[in-house]
């Protein structure tokens, strides 16, 4: 992955592919994954340079995918581009942990039908990833149960698979795009919810200025705690994917505890 890339990068290049290939000799040269044009609109010149037969898979595109509304709002009347390219369907798909099976079994498809001899070893790996999967739902599911309904905002608009998958609600997000910093309406609204109390958190993320998280809490009850949706400081490979997630519901169960 180039240096500078944007961070959605890593959820199209590492997360899902990399579960599959280590036990392939597979040319990255001949399969590209990515989330989806509305993310990685970026390797559109990367996918140019491909060999002539590679094969590309839009994991967003496949038949079965969830998309869940965005957790945040329009209501302050601004004009938001907000939608990545998929309408009101929230693309940040990875936090969706039945996306992730989903998406599993089509790249092992896909990595079979492109290197047939390794296609068992494929289909091996994501039978055993779906099972990690589920167990990690078992556990997340348990950790999650106490702070179920408990407020929070964040910092944007990546979180609604999640919050959707273990019952906690979003009441808001600081900006509704990777790219567009959030008018001064909204944050005089975002900053009416916090201080009546109705969000006990306001998270950041450590790819943000966490000013503007800073500026929502101060002198109120609540308070800042960061989330990492792309699982920054972990390091690529098979063990990425459910890392990343048992790491953002540890942080939010935590943070979110009385």
């Amino acid at each position: 992955m180039p240096s500078g890339s944007p961070p959605e990068a890593r959820a199209a290049t590492s997360i899902f592919p990399s579960a599959l290939c280590r036990a392939s000799r597979i040319s990255r040269t001949s399969r590209r994954t990515g989330v989806g044009e509305g993310l990685t609109s970026w390797l559109k010149t990367a996918v140019e340079n491909l060999a002539e037969d590679a094969v590309t898979v839009e994991l967003l595109d496949i038949e079965g995918t969830n998309f869940p509304v965005v957790s945040g709002d329009d209501d302050d009347g601004d004009d938001h581009d907000h939608d990545h390219g998929y309408g009101k369907g929230d693309p940040h798909g990875w936090l969706d942990l039945e996306n992730g099976k989903l998406w599993l079994a089509a790249i092992a498809e896909t990595l079979s039908q492109v290197d047939p001899d390794n296609a068992v070893i494929y289909d091996a790996n994501a039978h055993a990833a779906e099972a990690e999967i589920d167990f990690l739902v078992q556990q997340l599911e348990a950790r999650l149960a106490p702070v179920q309904g408990r407020g929070h905002i964040v910092f944007h608009d990546a979180y609604g698979h999640f919050q959707a998958a273990f019952d906690l609600p979003g009441l808001g997000a600081i900006s509704l795009s990777d790219a567009v910093r959030p008018s001064a309406a909204r944050l005089s609204e975002l900053r009416d919810r916090v201080v009546s109390s109705e969000a006990v958190w306001v998270f950041s993320e450590p790819q943000f200025d966490t000013a503007l998280v800073e500026t929502l809490v101060d002198g109120t009850p609540a308070r800042s705690g960061v989330l990492d949706p792309l699982g920054s400081s972990l390091a690529s490979g098979p063990t990425l994917y459910p890392m990343l997630l048992e790491n953002l519901g540890n942080s939010l169960a935590d943070c979110l505890t009385p």
